[in-house]
């Protein structure tokens, strides 16, 4: 079965478009993580007072959970358009080398996105944790397809897209918090993983 993008997912903009409040928040965020982003400072930046934060949301939490899940959604949909256009080898490369060049281009997505995810505020672990279990089926799933469009045998595909995830966590990582060290892991890890999916 040709792998196509998801029902539910229209093609990610280049860059999303927030209201004032979401990019503030977003910006906020990204350079200082949730708990030193304050509403006041949010405000600040959108050029709002501090009470009507809350007339766009109930709280810091929820404003931070529904940008959370709007650029999960969308990180989803960049690696499915890549993976679609480029099959599984040259799109996942394709991913893997935009992302030191994201971090510079679109720094509040991508740099919220990982914060986020790799290591999230304490008391949001939960929720954080679980708004990743919705995304999890559906990026597993992903690579399960674009696995078998390469040629992986059935058997294998399981073990594969856990291949596949560690190696996205492993480039993700070192593109956050080692960038002097991405070319040099990206080059390695995607060496043995090129290899493991190639192996008849």
């Amino acid at each position: 079965m040709p792998l196509e993008m998801p029902a539910y997912a229209d093609p990610p903009e280049p860059l999303p478009v927030f209201t004032k409040l979401q990019a503030s928040a977003l910006r906020l965020f990204a350079a200082k993580g949730y708990d030193g982003a304050h509403v006041s400072d949010i405000a600040r930046g959108a050029g709002i007072r501090k009470s009507s934060v809350y007339a766009h949301c109930q709280s810091k939490e929820d404003l931070f959970m529904g940008l959370l899940r709007r650029v999960m959604g969308r990180e989803l949909r960049v690696m499915c358009g890549m993976l679609v256009e480029g099959g599984l080898l040259d799109g996942l490369n394709r991913y893997f080398v935009s992302l030191k060049d994201r971090l510079d281009e679109d720094p509040p997505c991508y740099r919220f996105l990982l914060r986020s995810v790799y290591t999230p505020p304490l008391d949001l672990s939960e929720p954080v944790s679980a708004l990743g279990m919705e995304f999890f089926p559906d990026l597993i799933e992903l690579f399960k397809r674009a696995l078998a469009d390469h040629g992986a045998v059935p058997e294998s595909l399981d073990l594969l897209a856990e291949a596949t995830l560690s190696v996205m966590d492993s480039v993700h990582v070192a593109s956050l918090y080692c960038p002097q060290f991405f070319g040099k892991r990206l080059d390695a890890v995607w060496a043995m993983y090129e290899k493991l999916v190639s192996s008849p």
